[in-house]
């Protein structure tokens, strides 16, 4: 895992993806505006599906590895 701030993150997406982003913090309006930054990144560079997910007590954490061996990415969000 690698800490990214929001303020990296647009040079980070330049040099190198990962294809599951986790985006936790308390301001909700930065949270959506790295969400959509990333969104678009991806769309752009040839990803078509985006999957949104809540994490809760019985969440199944075997599918979520499996959507990551595809070729999909996952964007988290978590207000605190």
């Amino acid at each position: 895992m690698k800490l990214i701030y929001p303020e990296q993150l647009v040079n980070h997406t330049k040099c190198s993806t990962y294809f599951l982003y986790i985006l936790i913090g308390n301001d909700y309006f930065l949270i959506q505006e790295s969400k959509d930054y990333i969104k678009h990144h991806f769309y752009k560079n040839g990803f078509i599906i985006h999957n949104n997910l809540r994490i809760v007590c019985n969440t199944d954490f075997y599918n979520i590895i499996n959507l990551l061996k595809k070729k999909i990415y996952l964007v988290v969000s978590i207000v605190l």
